[in-house]
Formats: structure tokens, C-alpha cells, sequence
């Protein structure tokens, strides 16, 4: 389960205040992590454009249903010999965001630029000790015909403040789509991979652009449809 809620106006006050609580199995083929926990957060409003906030959270999560060890990837098998089966994270994390866009679900100009940094363990206490900062940025340009161009950038740090591995679940991992994976054998002259659909590349850091062209769909027959069709996406 996931339940989350969120007050407004806290004590009467221009300040919101949120809780959230989990309990939640995520599913893979050779095993399963479990994780539960909960977070506070409190942030506040700057005129117009700009927020910040501040959450504190504790999650502990645990590998189980594998058979043996060697079945589980790399990344899990070192956390499992350094950590156990099971982590626990104890963590604060404050963010600051300046959100310019004209509409939230559907913008069309503006841009969106946030950062956070997160600190764990040490006094906190927990297994993992380590921080990790981000910086996201996300500027939208209308075009032609409905038609927005999104751009996006990304970077970010993570690494562990002691002599144990960066938790798997705070690393950043890149995703490489069957397109880009198509693509880049023709370039390369390289094959595809067994699973010949995707690959991951992870590590402590991040950085790199995101381009989108978001535009309307086709208008249905409105004889066919009684109206017409809502709004693609396409990257």
C-alpha cells in the first residue's frame, strides 16, 4: 500500500506539510525486494515561481525469494556481502524548484529548474551513509500548430561517505531504449545483446539531455467518435 497525505496550510500557516507511508514487493524473475517506511516533509512558497522544502524519510528494504546469491545481479550481490539481506536508510533531503510554466499538465512555454541534495546516515543512523545531489532542468517552446518543444537537463552526484558501496537504489542508471540500442549497432558494427531490447549503464554520476516534441493528434471522425482524440505524446 501507498498513502499519502497533505495539508495546505499547516498550523495556519503559508506552509504545507505532507506524510507519506508504504508498504510495498517489487516483483523481478530471480528475487523480490521488499521495502516499507515513511517521510515528512514541510515546504513553503516564494512569490509566484519558487519553492522549497525539506523531508526527512526511513525506508528499509530487504532482498528475498533468491535461491542462491549467484542468481542476483552484480550490484546486489555486493550490497547483500556488505549490507545483509536487508538496509535500512535514514535520510534528509532538501530541495529548492522555480517552476515557470503556464500549465502544469499540459505546458506550453516556461521551464521548470530544481535541485536537492540528500544527506544519509551519521548522525541519522541507519546502514547506508552516504549524499547525493541533483540538478534538473526543463524548458518548454511552443512551435507550430500546438506543437512544443521540450529540452531537458540533468546531473547529478551520489557517492558513499564510508568503506561501504553506494546502495543500489541510489545509483543513477542510464536507459537505452531498442531504438537507440538499433541504432547504435549500425553505427558501431556491433551486434545486439541476448535480451535484444534495452541496456543499462549505472554509476555515481549523471548528466545528459532529453529532447521532446510534444504535438496534438489527429482530429477524430466526429461522426465515428462523437469528438475528437486527446493529445499525443511522442519522443
Amino acid at each position: 500500500f501507498v498513502f499519502s497525505f497533505m495539508e495546505p496550510y499547516l498550523f495556519d500557516k503559508p506552509v504545507w506539510g505532507k506524510v507519506d507511508l508504504y508498504n510495498q514487493t517489487q516483483e523481478y524473475d530471480q528475487y523480490w525486494i521488499k521495502s516499507n517506511g515513511f517521510s515528512l516533509g514541510a515546504g513553503k512558497s516564494y512569490g509566484e515561481y519558487v519553492s522549497a522544502s525539506v523531508k526527512y524519510g526511513l525506508d528499509r528494504s530487504e532482498v528475498t525469494n533468491f535461491s542462491d546469491i549467484n542468481v542476483l545481479p552484480l550490484l546486489t550481490q555486493n550490497q547483500i556481502n556488505k549490507y545483509g539481506p536487508s538496509l535500512t536508510t535514514s535520510a534528509v533531503t532538501a530541495s529548492i524548484a522555480r517552476d515557470s510554466r503556464d500549465y502544469f499538465l499540459d505546458p506550453k512555454t516556461g521551464s521548470r529548474n530544481s535541485t536537492y541534495i540528500e544527506y544519509a546516515g551519521g548522525p541519522l543512523g541507519g546502514d547506508a551513509s552516504f549524499i547525493k545531489a541533483v540538478a534538473d532542468s526543463g524548458w518548454y517552446f511552443p512551435v507550430f500548430w500546438d506543437t512544443v518543444f521540450m529540452v531537458r537537463g540533468r546531473i547529478g552526484y551520489a557517492g558513499s561517505l564510508n568503506d561501504k558501496p553506494l546502495p543500489v537504489g541510489e545509483r543513477f542508471f542510464q536507459e537505452f531504449t531498442l531504438r537507440q540500442v538499433l541504432l547504435n549497432a549500425a553505427k558501431n558494427g556491433s551486434g545486439l545483446s541476448a535480451a535484444g531490447t534495452s541496456s543499462r549503464v549505472e554509476g555515481p554520476n549523471t548528466a545528459g539531455p532529453v529532447a521532446t516534441t510534444v504535438c496534438p493528434a489527429p482530429e477524430a471522425n466526429p461522426e465515428r467518435t462523437g469528438g475528437s482524440a486527446p493529445t499525443a505524446s511522442t519522443r
